[in-house]
């Protein structure tokens, strides 16, 4: 701020002295441009500043979620009172953790809408480039490739270790390891919501809000499971995005593509993959069209809707592969800016091939620097990939099934199923080349660290010639505006040569205006002196006729008084001839009323007489069905007591029997 403060004094000083010394003009014009940069680098500071913070508390929310998520798993297992109580102190943390994001999301809105409104200026582009931009790729002048193109830097271990803090990794049989957020538990939470996108050379790219963003919308694919809700499935391809889109003259709608499609890499995607892989409407995004270069979480449309919207959208996907680099078309730019009403800011997007996830989670994040987009997209295809896992795997989903509206072709999965195996197989091959498993993480990690040494020599390198570039440019800029300032001086000298010239034409002029002035002048006062008179003789006609106006006006009042005592006089008549026949008509009222109260008393006599008749025929009724169901008792006892004397006499013959025979036989022993 001193140097700020002192730049300006120093300007105002030096533009108050002799502006045709050429040393000063040269000092006061390098004073401009340092005031300039140093503007410019204190907002570019700032900047750095709130994102900074922005994307700290981002990444303690998302922290905090996934510890939340690890307890609440852990409650699951957990038994009586205490469990309870942990999950009330659990709702708890995470009601204050939705307050905090809250607080977050209304900050972060505040200072991208600054962002943007400082961001805002008429594009470059025009013409056929104007007509494309959104929609297909622009070319442009593109850095030299890499001397190690397609060499990795890093591979899927990067994914496992980083996105860990987040969420849980998790096994199934069609996909591998699969990566779940924390944050899919957050009511409404889903891919590609908590950001904006942003229109540039490589199409639209999404700048995620999210600490884990840098990884899973620009890499892999994303999947609605039953029961389950999104998991990301890795993938080592970067893009902008991979979503396909839908739209209308009113709103602009976004889906993540399904897993199946990591089977084609380098594939071109038209609106051919919504059905060919069947994404679902849930699947979507959905917005207004005017909000859409916007913070999208608190302008995206609730769930419900989106069957109305994806029946009064259409499919404008146009994703293209341009050598290492992926093109994501989707709306039209100068649509989007024609329903805004400005045009939407457009970055060139410069790729960091060689940066990977260190000790700083921040450091991924996108950068923003003027018109400059700067996104970290770290070459993740390594041959070994398949052969990494997770240090830590939750769980296994055996029965994971994807929601979609129709069954996929069988050659669709099945393809994927081919991918995977040969992923496999070259797993395996490259294994063997680094020394089998027990000195293939040794080896793994000096060849990536080679590679990113090379990476970042490039990096530096093409740094270099870009700032080179940038000096270049504000050299000529700045030549261009001394020669604009030296014409503008002779402009300025020029038209201080024609005012002189004009003012003396202007003081002659003056002159003789001056003596027509005082002309006029006497033939004013003449005027006015004869109009004074008929003013005059006008007025007392107008006073004559304002009396003679006030008679008729009096005259007149006193007749509409008296019409309006008559019209009150018959309005009272009428009044009480009201009041006669509504008299009447209440009397004739309560005679009808006392008749029906009347006739409802006999009606209700009667009813009660009914009802007694009826309650005595129950009566009645249940009295002998008492007798009759006595009589069946005492029928049914008599009929068990014969029984029971039948066989009781039954079992006596069978004793006397028993004993007959038991004498005989003792008689016969006897003898």
């Amino acid at each position: 701020m001193k140097s700020i403060l002192f730049l300006t004094i120093a300007i105002v000083g030096i533009a108050s002295c002799d502006k045709s010394s050429p040393a000063g003009e040269k000092k006061l014009a390098e004073l401009e441009r340092q005031n300039r940069e140093a503007v410019e680098q204190k907002q570019q500071l700032e900047r750095q500043l709130a994102d900074q913070q922005i994307a700290s508390e981002r990444d303690a929310i998302e922290r905090e979620r996934s510890r939340m998520d690890d307890e609440r798993a852990a409650l699951e297992q957990a038994q009586g009172a205490e469990a309870a109580a942990k999950q009330e102190a659990l709702a708890a943390r995470e009601e204050a953790l939705a307050k905090r994001e809250g607080t977050l999301e209304g900050l972060e809105s505040s200072f991208q809408d600054r962002q943007q409104y400082v961001d805002q200026r008429e594009s470059a582009l025009s013409g056929r480039e104007l007509e494309a931009a959104g929609r297909e790729a622009i070319p442009e002048v593109e850095p030299a490739a890499a001397p190690a193109e397609g060499q990795p830097v890093a591979d899927y271990s990067t994914f496992y270790d980083s996105l860990a803090a987040y969420g849980s990794w998790l096994e199934t049989p069609a996909y591998g390891y699969v990566w779940q957020p924390a944050a899919v538990r957050s009511v409404g939470w889903r891919p590609y919501l908590d950001g904006r996108w942003v229109c540039t050379n490589h199409g639209w790219t999404w700048l995620s809000s999210e600490p884990f963003g840098w990884a899973c919308y620009h890499y892999g694919r994303w999947a609605l499971l039953h029961g389950r809700g999104w998991i990301w499935v890795p993938g080592d391809q970067w893009a902008p995005a991979w979503v396909c889109w839908r739209g209308s003259d009113t709103h602009i709608g976004w889906a993540p593509l399904p897993p199946e499609t990591l089977g084609w890499r380098d594939c071109a995607w038209d609106g051919s993959v919504e059905t060919r892989f069947g994404i679902a409407s849930g699947w979507f995004n959905f917005v207004e069209i005017n909000h859409f270069s916007s913070p999208l979480r608190r302008h995206c449309l609730p769930l419900g809707l989106n069957d109305v919207c994806w029946q009064q959208t259409s499919n404008i996907t146009n994703i293209r592969s341009h050598g290492r680099n992926v093109f994501v078309g989707g709306p039209s730019y100068q649509d989007i800016s024609r329903s805004l009403g400005r045009p939407v800011p457009y970055y060139q997007l410069n790729l960091n091939r060689g940066l990977r996830p260190g000790h700083d989670p921040l450091a991924m994040r996108p950068q923003l620097s003027g018109h400059q987009l700067n996104i970290s997209a770290p070459t993740i295809h390594a041959d070994w990939n398949a052969a990494l896992r997770p240090s830590r795997v939750r769980g296994q989903l055996e029965n994971a099934a994807i929601q979609r509206p129709t069954p996929l072709v069988p050659d669709v999965a099945d393809h994927l199923r081919q991918t995977r195996e040969q992923d496999r197989l070259q797993a395996e091959r490259a294994l063997t080349q680094l020394g089998g498993r027990q000195a293939f993480n040794q080896r793994r990690t000096q060849v990536l660290e080679t590679n990113q040494r090379e990476a970042a020599a490039f990096d530096a390198q093409r740094q270099r010639a870009a700032e080179d570039a940038r000096q270049h440019q504000a050299a000529a800029a700045n030549q261009q505006k001394t020669a604009q300032a030296d014409a503008q001086r002779q402009q300025v000298a020029e038209d201080a040569r024609q005012r002189q010239a004009a003012a003396a034409n202007q003081q002659k002029t003056a002159q003789a205006d001056a003596q027509r002035q005082q002309v006029a002048e006497d033939a004013r006062q003449r005027q006015a002196a004869a109009a004074n008179q008929q003013k005059t003789a006008q007025a007392d006609a107008q006073r004559q006729q304002v009396v003679e106006d006030a008679r008729q006006r009096q005259a007149a009042a006193i007749a509409s008084q008296q019409r309006t005592a008559q019209a009150d006089a018959q309005r009272q008549q009428a009044a009480e001839d009201a009041r006669q026949r509504q008299a009447a008509a209440i009397a004739s009222q309560q005679r009808t009323a006392q008749a029906d109260a009347q006739r409802q008393r006999a009606a209700e006599e009667a009813r009660q007489l009914q009802q007694e008749q009826l309650q005595r025929q129950q009566a009645q009724l249940h009295q002998r069905q008492a007798e009759e169901a006595a009589q069946q008792r005492a029928q049914q006892a008599d009929g068990q007591r014969q029984r029971a004397a039948e066989e009781a006499h039954q079992r006596q013959q069978d004793e006397k029997k028993k004993l007959d025979e038991e004498s005989r036989q003792r008689q016969k022993s006897g003898r």
